[in-house]
C-alpha cells in the first residue's frame, strides 16, 4: 500500500511538470473546466496560479552571479548597463592549485580535531615532522580551516546535529544539500562513482585490514607513508608527487619524497572545513593524486629598490608553501642599495645599504635559507653583473667602469670593468662567501640590461679593448666566458661549490659560448629568438606583477600558458622548459604593501605551474581563488582584494571546502587513465568501468517506462483523475501524456550518462 502512495505522489509530480512544460511550449491540452468543482481562491492561490504576481513584501534578491567583461556581478535584466559588482561565492575545502587526479564525492565525515592522529610509516625525519607539527596547528586551531559559507545557514542544523545521529543510526557519512560550496551554475560538473581498487590500494600500502563495519566515530587517524627521505635539501629533481584518500575509515597520505608529503599535507589542511561556530570540522570522502606541471615554480623577490624585512619574507614563504610554490628567486642586491652584509666585504653593506639596519646579516640569511627548506622551498639567489651594480661604487668604484659627462667634469659608472683582474677577483671571493650561505646548485648572475656607453666613454677600457681586439657583443662575451671559469673552478676546487648559471635571456642571446647547462630566463615576450640558444629556460613574460596595475587584469596573468608563449609545445628540439616564476620587482613596494601586491594574483600564477593545462576555466577558478584569498587571510597572510565586493567568513576565520560535490579532474589521456606507476614503486593505478555509469541509466530508463505504464491504467479512476485534471483547462490526451513522459525520461537518463563521465578541472 505504502509503494503505490509513492509512485502515485511521484506521478502527480511528474505529470504536474510536464503540463507547465507544454503550456510554455504552446501545445494545447484539453480539460474539462466545468466539471472541476469551485472553490473559494486567496491572494496565495493567486500567486501560484500566476507568476507575475508576488508579494512584494517578502520577496527576496535573486543571487545568480554571471563572469562577463572580466569581471562577476549579479544578474539583471538586460536594459541595465551598470552591473551589480559582486565577488563570487567561495567554495569551500578546495585544494588550490587544483590537484593532477580529484576524484570527490558528497560524502563528507567528521573529524576528531582533539584527538587528531599523525601516524608515520616508513620514512621519519626532522622535515616531515615539522610539517605534520604545523599541519596539525592549522586543523586543531580551526582557524586556518576552510568555512561553511554563510550563505547556506539553512543547512547548519543539519551538521549540528550530526553526532546525534550518527551515533544513533551509525550511517557511514552524511550528506550536504546542493552540489558545491560555488554557485551551482559554474560548480564543477559531479561524478557518481567511487572505485574500490584505489581503495584497497591504499589498505594493502599501509598493511591494514580493510574493515568491513561501519564507523562508529569520527576520523582521528592520518597515516602517512613516505618511501624515501631524498635529499636533504629540495632540488630541480626533488619528487613532490603524493596521493591521498579519505575513507570512512582513515585518511591516507602516501609520498615518494619527503617533499611529496609536504604538498600532500599542505592538501588536506585544505580539504577540511567547519562550520561557522568553529565547533565541528568536516572532511569529504576524496582521492587524490597530484604531481606538479612544472619541477621550477618559483617567486622573484626584489630586495634592492626597497628594503624588505625578514619577517615579511617569512611570511611570504609560508604563503609559497600554501600554494606549493618551491622557488623563491631573492633578488638580493641591485643599483638602488646592497642590503647584503658581507663579511669578506663589509664596506659594501655599510656604505650601500639605505640605512645600517637595513640589511641581511649572514644570521639572517641562515634562517630564511632554512625556513624555506622545511617547507620544500629552494632560495636562489641574484647577484646581478656586470650591469646593475651601481651600488657598489660606494664602496669599490675601482671595479665599475669610469666616465665623464660631455659639457661637467662629473665622474659616472657604468657596468663592471671587464678588462681588469681586480673584477673577477672580486667575483670569485664573493661568490664563495654566497655558496657557503646558499647551498642550492642554481645561482642567478642576472645579465641583463647591460648599457654600454660608460665602456665606450671610458678611455681606459677603450684601449684595453683595440688591444684585445674586442668590439661589441664580444666584450659581453669575454665577460662571461672568464665567469663560467670561475664557476667551474670553485666547483673543481670544492664539490660543495658545483653551480649552475641562470641568467637572463640577453645573455643568451648577445654571448657566442655557453654551457648547456645555464638556464635563460625569458622576460621580454616582444623579441622572439633570444632565447632559441638556451637548452634550459624559464619563463616569466606575463607574470610581472609590477605591471598590474589595474587589479582586474589578473585573467591573464592566469590563463598566461609558457608552452603557448614560447610555442614549444609542437617542439621536438632539445629544450627544456623548467618552469616560471612570478616577478614582484620593488620600486614601488615595500613592507606595507609588498604581500597584497603578490597574493592572492600569484595564487592563480602557481596553479598554472603545477596545475594540468586543461586546467584554465576563469567561471570555475573564480570561486576558488576567493576561497584561498579568505583562507590565507585567516591563516595570517595579507591579500589584495581581486574579484570585486565581498567578504570572508569573517576575520581571522578561512574560507571553506567544496563539502557537496563529486567531481574529477583527469588526465588528457582520457577517461582511462587514471593513475600510472610514478617514482619507486608507484602511487598505484586503478581501472575505468564503463558500464557503472550507462547500465544503471538503462535499468532506470526502463522501470520508469514500465512505471508509467501502470500510472497511465490509474488515470481512468475518479480520484486519481479529478486530482490531475484540475491542472489542465480543457480535455486530457493519456497519450500525450505518454509521448512526453517517455521524451522526459530518457532526457533524465542521457543527463545522467553526459553528467557522469568524469570531467576535467575547474
Amino acid at each position: 500500500m505504502i509503494t503505490i502512495v509513492h509512485i502515485y505522489t511521484s506521478l502527480q509530480a511528474v505529470l504536474l511538470f510536464w503540463s507547465i512544460a507544454l503550456r510554455c511550449s504552446g501545445d494545447e491540452i484539453d480539460v474539462n473546466v466545468e466539471s472541476i468543482p469551485k472553490t473559494g481562491t486567496t491572494e496565495k492561490d493567486d500567486q501560484k496560479k500566476n507568476p507575475y504576481i508576488w508579494d512584494r513584501h517578502t520577496v527576496t534578491p535573486y543571487d545568480k552571479l554571471v563572469y562577463e567583461n572580466s569581471y562577476w556581478a549579479f544578474t539583471n535584466l538586460p536594459s541595465v548597463r551598470i552591473p551589480v559588482l559582486r565577488a563570487p561565492f567561495p567554495t569551500f575545502g578546495m585544494v588550490m592549485p587544483l590537484p593532477y587526479w580529484w576524484s570527490g564525492t558528497e560524502r563528507f565525515y567528521p573529524v576528531d580535531v582533539n584527538g587528531l592522529e599523525f601516524q608515520l610509516v616508513g620514512v621519519d625525519n626532522y622535515i616531515l615532522r615539522s610539517a605534520i607539527s604545523r599541519c596539525k596547528q592549522v586543523i586543531t586551531s580551526r582557524s586556518g580551516l576552510s568555512v561553511y559559507p554563510n550563505r547556506w545557514t539553512h543547512q547548519e542544523p543539519l551538521l549540528a546535529d550530526w553526532t546525534k545521529e550518527y551515533q544513533t543510526n551509525k550511517r557511514t557519512s552524511t550528506r550536504v544539500a546542493g552540489t558545491a560550496g560555488a554557485d551551482l551554475d559554474i560548480a564543477e560538473r559531479p561524478t557518481f562513482w567511487w572505485s574500490e581498487k584505489r581503495v584497497q590500494w591504499f589498505y594493502q600500502i599501509f598493511k591494514s585490514p580493510q574493515q568491513q563495519h561501519q564507523p562508529s566515530t569520527p576520523l582521528h587517524r592520518i597515516r602517512i607513508y613516505v618511501r624515501s627521505s631524498g635529499k636533504d635539501w629540495p632540488s630541480l629533481q626533488m619528487d613532490e608527487s603524493y596521493a591521498v584518500l579519505v575513507d570512512g575509515e582513515q585518511i591516507f597520505l602516501v609520498a615518494n619524497e619527503t617533499w611529496g608529503a609536504l604538498r600532500g599535507l599542505e592538501s588536506l589542511s585544505q580539504l577540511m572545513w567547519r562550520t561557522s561556530d568553529m565547533t565541528q570540522v568536516y572532511i569529504n570522502q576524496t582521492y587524490i593524486f597530484d604531481k606538479p606541471r612544472f619541477p621550477h615554480r618559483g617567486l622573484l623577490v626584489d630586495t634592492s629598490r626597497h628594503f624588505i624585512s625578514k619577517s615579511i619574507l617569512l611570511v611570504n614563504l609560508e604563503a609559497m608553501a600554501y600554494n606549493k610554490l618551491n622557488v623563491l628567486h631573492w633578488h638580493i642586491v641591485d643599483d638602488n642599495s646592497f642590503p647584503y652584509q658581507s663579511q669578506k666585504f663589509p664596506s659594501l653593506s655599510q656604505k650601500g645599504a639605505w640605512h645600517k639596519r637595513q640589511v641581511y646579516t649572514q644570521h639572517d640569511i641562515k634562517e630564511i635559507v632554512e625556513f624555506a627548506r622545511l617547507r620544500g622551498i629552494r632560495v636562489i639567489p641574484e647577484f646581478d653583473i656586470p650591469g646593475h651594480t651601481r651600488s657598489l661604487a660606494y664602496s669599490k668604484p675601482e671595479l665599475l667602469a669610469q666616465c665623464q659627462g660631455y659639457e661637467d667634469n662629473t665622474v659616472y659608472f657604468g657596468p663592471l670593468n671587464p678588462f681588469i683582474n681586480e673584477t673577477y677577483q672580486f667575483i670569485e671571493n664573493f661568490l664563495i662567501e654566497m655558496f657557503n650561505l646558499f647551498p642550492d646548485e642554481y645561482i642567478h648572475l642576472g645579465g641583463d640590461e647591460v648599457q654600454p656607453a660608460c665602456w665606450d666613454a671610458d678611455l681606459e677600457m677603450v684601449r684595453t679593448q683595440a688591444k684585445l681586439n674586442l668590439q661589441g657583443a664580444l666584450t659581453l662575451d669575454y665577460f662571461w666566458k672568464r665567469v663560467q671559469n670561475i664557476i667551474t673552478e670553485l666547483g673543481n676546487r670544492k664539490p660543495a661549490n658545483r653551480r649552475k648559471i641562470v641568467v637572463w635571456q640577453e645573455v643568451a642571446a648577445q654571448v657566442l659560448e655557453l654551457k648547456n647547462s645555464v638556464v635563460s630566463q625569458v622576460w621580454k615576450p616582444d623579441i622572439p629568438g633570444e632565447f632559441a640558444l638556451s637548452e634550459n629556460l624559464l619563463f616569466s613574460s606575463c607574470w610581472y606583477l609590477d605591471n598590474l596595475h589595474f587589479i582586474r587584469d589578473w585573467v591573464p596573468y592566469y590563463l598566461c600558458d609558457p608552452l603557448r608563449q614560447l610555442d614549444l609545445q609542437s617542439s621536438s628540439g632539445p629544450t627544456t622548459l623548467l618552469g616560471g616564476e612570478a616577478c614582484m620587482w620593488g620600486e614601488y613596494q615595500a613592507d606595507d604593501t609588498i604581500l597584497q601586491k603578490i597574493w592572492p594574483v600569484t595564487s592563480g600564477i602557481a596553479e598554472r605551474l603545477w596545475s594540468p593545462h586543461w586546467v584554465n576555466n576563469i567561471t570555475t577558478v573564480g570561486p576558488r581563488i576567493e576561497e584561498q584569498r579568505c583562507r590565507m587571510i585567516s591563516r595570517g597572510i595579507p591579500q589584495a582584494v581581486l574579484l570585486g565586493p565581498g567578504a570572508c567568513e569573517f576575520p581571522g576565520a578561512i574560507t571553506a571546502m567544496l563539502g557537496a560535490s563529486s567531481f574529477e579532474t583527469t588526465d588528457s589521456h582520457g577517461p582511462q587513465f587514471l593513475m600510472k606507476e610514478h617514482g619507486l614503486s608507484g602511487l598505484g593505478e586503478v581501472t575505468y568501468e564503463t558500464l557503472s555509469i550507462f547500465l544503471p541509466a538503462v535499468l532506470f530508463f526502463v522501470l520508469s517506462i514500465i512505471l508509467l505504464f501502470v500510472a497511465l491504467k490509474c488515470l481512468t479512476s475518479g480520484p486519481v483523475k479529478t486530482r490531475l485534471l484540475a491542472f489542465f483547462p480543457r480535455r486530457l490526451s493519456a497519450t500525450r501524456i505518454l509521448f512526453f513522459s517517455v521524451l522526459l525520461t530518457l532526457f533524465v537518463s542521457l543527463c545522467y550518462v553526459y553528467f557522469g563521465q568524469p570531467r576535467k578541472g575547474a
